[in-house]
């Protein structure tokens, strides 16, 4: 997810800055800021170094291409939307409040 929206920030796509997470009952948690999230921050850090630091963005794609996020883009602009009509509704992470496990 943060390679795609890296990749994709300047493209028009709008992607929440929230997130909820599914519960074991179905439920969900409330939303949550993506910035509250000191991971999040991190691998944000570090894809943005990368950027910066000249590797190519084709290697970057190869990242991004693995997300959800990137695919539904793809799909829809096979199917006509431009990029600028692209607006996504808040994931869901199915971790715990704790986060996951490593």
């Amino acid at each position: 997810m943060v390679y795609c929206r890296l990749l994709l920030a300047e493209s028009g796509v709008r992607f929440p800055e929230t997130y909820f997470r599914r519960l074991p009952d179905g439920g969900r948690t409330p939303s949550a800021q993506f910035s509250s999230e000191p991971l999040w921050n991190e691998l944000t850090k570090f894809a943005k170094s990368e950027l910066s630091s000249g590797v190519e963005r084709q290697q970057l794609v190869a990242i991004a291409g693995r997300s959800a996020e990137f695919n539904a883009v793809n799909e829809l602009c096979n199917r006509g939307s431009t990029l600028a009509d692209i607006q996504f509704t808040e994931p869901v992470l199915m971790w715990p409040d704790s986060g996951p496990t490593f």
